[in-house]
């Protein structure tokens, strides 16, 4: 199968990690990968990596988002490409998408990635836009958690709708020495516990809250640090909140890195605040790396940190992020058990292999429906 995935751009976010996996799980599998991208190529990550992984990217910059000339590009450039699927991620994508692969003749697999947004975050009109697109322009819609789809059923028919969640690939395990030398790298001892964060650095993310639940927390542990793995629009923000907090020395701000599997390794636990999620792909990933959760009960969180795995809290309430984070740093081995039963309960629920054998099976089906074949 020849299957290009469209994204609106290649920046750090849970869409675009999920085509690393993408990437990953094809490379065994009769499936050539490549991406669309709407906006031009950077220097991230995830465009880093999936240049090592040999995939085609394309890049279909545009004025607007109903820049004909990229549209027209678009469309031609699928007509005379021998695609079998057009898969799209995210609101842009979709709306553009489902025009594009209609005018080609080409089916189109759209996925989405979150059950709500903020005020602001998605205007109306690319809202209605994009409902519009799912309703009467895609084959099938893929959304990425049980939340997701039930927060989007009204936005496509139910024969159209298929949740699939999120998955994540099995880590690399890094040796022990190699540990300790990062651990010495991020912090400056060996011995610190480490708290990690990753993901974008947006006010729905809550890492403002993070970052005043983890200044009660140093008054208990003062040796604790906590790193911030990513970027955004509220870094600036962020970082004066921790200067305010005097908190320099313990909140570690570390950026774009192409090392988060060796990151999440080397850390105890991994921390989120966020208001509003789908399946966040970091919490996946802090789990098949062996580490215990505390987080927000937001989206399908819940459906994934089962007991004995991780702490659950409400979102934008500090002090119960707080509690949650020092219930684990008091009790080392209470910390252990539950960073082991993650990873025993990741490996067993969200495999990335698993995962790509459903989506496949998704795909086979818009083929046998392009062909008339009956279920």
């Amino acid at each position: 199968m020849q299957i290009p995935h469209m994204v609106d751009n290649l920046q750090v976010g849970g869409a675009q990690k999920l085509l690393i996996t993408f990437a990953h799980e094809t490379k065994t599998r009769n499936i050539n990968m490549s991406i669309l991208s709407l906006e031009q190529p950077n220097d991230s990550p995830v465009a880093q990596e999936l240049k090592k992984l040999d995939v085609n990217i394309t890049f279909f910059p545009g004025r607007g988002l109903f820049d004909q000339k990229r549209i027209r590009n678009i469309t031609r450039f699928l007509q005379h490409s021998n695609f079998d699927i057009l898969h799209t991620h995210l609101t842009y994508s979709n709306i553009l998408g489902a025009i594009c692969g209609k005018q080609a003749s080409i089916p189109v697999v759209a996925t989405i990635h979150s059950a709500s947004h903020e005020p602001g975050f998605r205007n109306l009109l690319k809202n209605q836009l994009e409902t519009l697109a799912l309703r009467y322009g895609v084959a099938r819609v893929h959304a990425v958690g049980r939340l997701v789809g039930d927060a989007n059923e009204s936005r496509v028919s139910s024969n159209k709708l298929y949740v699939i969640p999120n998955a994540v690939p099995k880590p690399v395990p890094i040796p022990r020495a190699t540990r300790t030398i990062l651990r010495n790298e991020i912090s400056g001892d060996n011995s610190r516990p480490i708290l990690i964060y990753v993901g974008r650095m947006v006010n729905y993310k809550g890492c403002g809250d993070l970052i005043s639940a983890f200044a009660i927390v140093h008054k208990k542990h003062p040796s604790a640090v906590l790193i911030m793995v990513g970027e955004g629009m509220s870094v600036h923000e962020l970082k004066k909140q921790v200067d305010a907090l005097m908190l320099n020395d313990h909140v570690i701000f570390l950026g774009l890195r192409d090392d988060v599997s060796r990151l999440l390794a080397a850390s105890d636990i991994f921390v989120s605040g966020s208001h509003l999620e789908g399946l966040p792909l970091a919490v996946l990933e802090g789990m098949m790396s062996g580490l215990p959760i505390v987080a927000t009960d937001v989206g399908d969180i819940s459906k994934v940190i089962v007991p004995g795995t991780g702490l659950l809290v409400s979102p934008h309430q500090p002090e119960q992020l707080a509690n949650a984070m020092s219930q684990l740093l008091s009790d080392p081995e209470k910390l252990k058990k539950y960073g082991a039963s993650a990873r025993e309960h990741a490996l067993a629920n969200i495999s990335s292999a698993t995962w790509m054998d459903q989506i496949e099976r998704l795909y086979k089906e818009v083929l046998d429906l392009r062909s008339g074949v009956k279920a």
